[in-house]
């Protein structure tokens, strides 16, 4: 059987985005991410090296969706809810949210939401001459991520069962 190098790493990468959004870092394994993706587990080890690499390789390459619009727009908002809506948080988010030992994975977090929220915001906030611009653009993604979290987990039953466009 020809092998397909290119479609064995993508269908990897979206297994991992797929289960670490379900269940976590410390919930998937590498065996996991082989059944997922329809290919012996052996593989994460030989295309990625290791579970830290696979996972921070499925936070940076998962954002197209949700890196489309400039941070905080309506438009980036209505992808962000609804992404989280139907399929579920990303790794990235949980990634921003849950306490990791990691420190690869840490800082690959930091560096994955500086280039494609932080900056951006930054440049905005400069533009208009905010002080604190750091501390306001972590603000404005945290509260962001935090309400389509806890919109995702149902937590909070009214914002769970919000009609979308009122959410955004």
């Amino acid at each position: 059987r020809r092998r397909d190098a290119i479609r064995t790493l993508e269908a990897l990468l979206q297994a991992a985005q797929d289960l670490f959004g379900a269940k976590g870092y410390a919930g998937t394994t590498l065996r996991q991410i082989g059944e997922r993706a329809g290919v012996d587990a052996a593989l994460v080890a030989r295309y990625f090296g290791s579970k830290t690499a696979i996972y921070i390789a499925s936070l940076d390459t998962e954002g197209p969706d949700a890196t489309a619009a400039a941070p905080l727009t309506l438009e980036f908002i209505d992808r962000m809810i609804g992404r989280i809506t139907s399929v579920g948080p990303s790794p990235l988010q949980q990634a921003v949210v849950l306490r990791t030992a990691d420190d690869e994975v840490r800082d690959a977090t930091r560096r994955i939401i500086d280039a494609r929220i932080t900056q951006p915001l930054l440049q905005e906030m400069a533009r208009r001459r905010l002080d604190h611009p750091n501390l306001r653009a972590e603000i404005a993604f945290a509260v962001l991520t935090g309400i389509v979290l806890a919109r995702s987990a149902g937590t909070f039953e009214t914002l769970a069962e919000a009609d979308h466009d009122d959410v955004v």
